[in-house]
């Protein structure tokens, strides 16, 4: 499938990285494979997303000396939710899909990031050191290494998104989250008079020229 979209946007320069160890590593371990090509910051997307066009432009406009900056929003009660604890400044301190193992429970992580070299280094770094690095998640090693790379959290907390990674899932993307969006189409068509949500921030993404890399870790 990847493939198929490079080829079809051949003048974007889309460059398709394999894991050929997809079905046993982790996505921490795709990551890895792709550090040779990432030499600036760039967009780390999970590929089992929906969300809005703010999303992405939220990262790629904010000014910030930050090597690397991870979306969050409110809690959407979704069943499967990844929770932030955030420290002085706004800091990612730890995170969990169990509450307990927080101190204070503070965003919800969405699956966007904005990464730049140095992280994915030391990112590398911390999985080539563990035994079962292969099988981490990036998310779990974001968390490893916060306490000495600093990564910020961005918080959004009327983001419309989902995950969709079940049936159930899936049904509340198709009855809820495609509803809400359409509803930020409707009234960003009636605010700007002509210009819907997609076309008004496909726009910007398109004439961003913060990140000149996308790294897909599903």
């Amino acid at each position: 499938m990847y493939e198929e979209f490079a080829n079809t946007y051949r003048n974007a320069s889309v460059h398709c990285v394999r894991n050929e160890r997809y079905a046993e590593t982790g996505s921490m371990y795709t990551l890895h494979q792709a550090q040779n090509e990432i030499d600036s910051p760039f967009l780390l997307l999970e590929s089992d997303l929906l969300y809005e066009p703010r999303a992405l432009v939220s990262l790629l406009h904010l000014r910030s000396d930050d090597d690397c900056v991870i979306l969050a929003s409110g809690f959407t009660n979704s069943g499967d939710e990844v929770y932030l604890e955030t420290g002085t400044g706004g800091l990612l301190r730890n995170l969990s899909k169990d509450r307990t193992q927080l101190r204070s429970v503070d965003a919800e992580l969405v699956g966007v990031s904005r990464v730049g070299p140095a992280t994915v280094r030391a990112m590398c770094g911390f999985m080539e050191q563990r035994d079962e690095g292969p099988k981490l998640s990036y998310e779990d090693v974001f968390a490893a290494i916060a306490a000495a790379q600093p990564i910020r959290v961005l918080k959004i907390e009327d983001l419309v998104w989902c995950e969709i990674d079940d049936a159930a899932q899936l049904e509340r993307a198709q009855t809820r989250i495609v509803k809400a969006l359409d509803n930020l189409d409707t009234h960003n068509r009636l605010a700007g008079g002509h210009q819907g949500v997609g076309a008004h921030w496909g726009n910007e993404i398109a004439n961003s020229t913060f990140s000149d890399g996308i790294v897909n870790a599903a």
